[in-house]
């Protein structure tokens, strides 16, 4: 009969030091975590915004009250709203936020009132503003009724089964920095 014999040796000093070292890459994790968490939610709402691309038309194709007011696709501004939806990180480690920021944007998302006061100038036969007669102010509002990208894009962020969303992804994060941190 073989016999063998086993030596475990415990060094506790290591671990310790692990341990501390653990805080510090958390940290890390998460300030890394928090920055593609909000990329991954910049890219839902580009998702929505795509819904519904379109030419410029007159009224808007996309539904009142059920989705994104779109991308116009055949202006020198195509795009417009779904460029603007970027990430910004904070000043706070471990904080980022995800702006829209097109002039238009939150009343899409929102809904409301537009346009205002504007100033109609008399032109003389050549077609030159004729100062002289001074100038007629007209009232031009129209009501967009919302068409929200942002928040419903926001709401469903979690609501995967397969559990890919940002839960997820500050779980990768902290487990490769528990791993990191403890692995000799």
């Amino acid at each position: 009969m073989a016999g063998f014999a086993v030596s475990i040796r415990i060094d506790p000093d290591r671990f310790e030091a692990a341990i501390t070292d653990l805080e510090g890459k958390i940290k890390i994790a998460t300030a890394e975590g928090s920055l593609k968490a909000a990329e991954f939610v910049r890219d839902l709402i580009r998702e929505r915004l795509l819904e519904y691309a379109h030419p410029r038309a007159e009224p808007t194709l996309s539904p009142p009250l059920k989705g994104p007011v779109g991308s116009l696709t055949d202006t020198h501004e195509a795009f417009r709203l779904l460029k603007s939806v970027h990430v910004v990180e904070m000043p706070i480690r471990g904080f980022a936020k995800v702006v829209a920021d097109a002039p238009y944007a939150r009343i899409q998302e929102f809904g409301g009132w537009t346009g205002g006061a504007r100033h109609v100038y008399h032109l003389d036969a050549h077609g030159h503003v004729d100062v002289s007669q001074g100038f007629v102010s007209e009232t031009h509002l129209t009501f967009l009724p919302p068409r929200p990208y942002f928040k419903p894009a926001v709401m469903e962020v979690d609501t995967d089964p397969e559990g890919i969303g940002v839960r997820r992804i500050y779980f990768d994060a902290w487990r490769k920095a528990m791993i990191r941190a403890v692995a000799f």
